[in-house]
């Protein structure tokens, strides 16, 4: 009889427990519920918490659209505009607000002939935001201290930044075939970032990141056979842009669409806000942390950086990597950074300068700005040590041109200087 008492009052307790667990996480959930919709009860386009939108994604058409008129009324003051064949591009001789742009789209303030001076090291610059130098004046940018830097240790050169904001390795690339080739650099320096690999795979920006304010499309390289093949090029006229995206279900770019995912998919479950907060929090953890260890993300991004590099030395270039590392990287091992993984396996092939190395002085020197770019002093830091390595590279001759091999004439004497 005790056995059997003791028994219906463990089964009791445990009952009790289910219950309260029950109850508290119903209660969670409810609470959860009501935050998240009541936080997000003005939210017209894309609904977000903390910067992260929340699935079932809707493309914002309302907000493209006025991204478009806005870009059309205020074209002559956009700092970026459409291009056909690299979907945007900096606008030529822009200067607003501390941004110089030259005539031939680059971030600086000087113009330069299509070919260097007999005893001038040319170097070109490719990258995002990072090597454009995004919200810093124009004496405060990485190549503007590349380029200084050099100069005070000794190096005649030039530095030319092809960077853009937003761009991918892929329009990097299509940028040195259709522009910066024409300008005979001796060194070629392509500059990875947070999601210069991730943005290979995309088309839409508006796609990949909801609530950016660039309503273009962009080119797009996949691997056929082990080949590289483009699509979306000519890219999307604007005037296009919001059709296809309202139609894009049924679109012949879907299928290259990477970021046109499940998250775009109105299944039953996201009817709560609450779970896809939860869901959506946990996935952009794992990006941001881990990285997309996408096969076809990490093969095609590795097939650019052989055809970038490949070009450039048929155009007598010397092709450096470069890694702008980001604050975020300060919590990672090199063994989760997957972009870095893919830099890395062309070690041994290229020059490779990783500017995580000096992350923890721009860290202790507080130079980063808001929004996570350089602020002008990162920017010094970073392009000092980009300098050093340069120099390094061009004394153990790996990066000295062959233009430059029997006398190197850029080195600055003292009766030069």
């Amino acid at each position: 009889m005790t056995v059997k008492t003791d028994n219906n009052r463990k089964l009791s307790q445990l009952l009790t427990v289910g219950i309260m667990l029950i109850l508290m996480l119903a209660t969670i959930f409810v609470s959860g519920e009501i935050l998240i919709r009541y936080l997000t009860r003005n939210d017209t386009n894309v609904i977000q918490v903390n910067g992260i939108a929340i699935p079932p994604l809707h493309p914002p058409l309302q907000q493209i659209r006025d991204s478009i008129e806005n870009y059309k009324t205020q074209i002559n003051h956009a700092p970026f505009i459409y291009d056909a064949t690299l979907g945007w591009n900096n606008q030529p001789n822009f200067n607003e607000d501390g941004i110089i742009i030259n005539s031939g789209a680059m971030r600086t303030r000087h113009e330069y002939e299509l070919v260097p001076a007999d005893d001038t090291l040319r170097i070109a610059i490719f990258g995002d935001s990072f090597t454009y130098s995004a919200e810093v004046p124009d004496d405060q940018t990485f190549s503007h201290f590349l380029e200084t830097f050099l100069q005070e240790k000794g190096i005649r050169a030039e530095v030319l930044n092809f960077g853009v904001p937003a761009y991918g390795a892929d329009q990097s690339y299509l940028r040195w075939l259709n522009d910066a080739v024409n300008y005979h650099p001796d060194i070629v320096i392509l500059n990875y970032s947070t999601r210069m690999s991730s943005r290979s795979l995309n088309i839409f920006r508006v796609i990949s990141s909801p609530e950016t304010i660039l309503p273009f499309s962009k080119p797009r390289f996949y691997l056929e056979n082990g080949s590289l093949q483009l699509v979306n090029s000519p890219t999307i006229p604007l005037d296009e842009v919001v059709d296809t995206i309202q139609n894009f279900e049924n679109h012949p770019l879907r299928e290259y669409e990477y970021y046109y995912d499940d998250r775009y998919v109105d299944t039953w479950w996201r009817q709560s806000k609450f779970l896809s907060y939860v869901t959506e929090s946990i996935r952009n953890t794992i990006v941001n942390y881990v990285g997309d260890s996408s096969p076809e993300l990490i093969d095609v991004n590795k097939a650019i950086i052989q055809a970038f590099a490949d070009d450039a030395s048929n155009n007598n270039a010397i092709f450096v990597l470069g890694h702008m590392a980001a604050r975020k990287n300060l919590s990672q091992t090199e063994d989760t950074i997957q972009y870095l993984q893919i830099l890395t396996q062309f070690a041994d092939q290229y020059p490779f300068i990783d500017g995580a190395k000096v992350l923890e002085q721009v860290e202790k020197a507080n130079g980063w700005l808001p929004d996570g770019h350089y602020n002008g002093i990162g920017n010094q830091i970073v392009g000092d040590y980009f300098a050093s390595q340069i120099i390094d590279c061009l004394d153990d001759t790996t990066c000295l041109p062959a233009r430059f091999a029997d006398n190197p004439v850029f080195r600055i004497t003292p009766a030069d200087s």
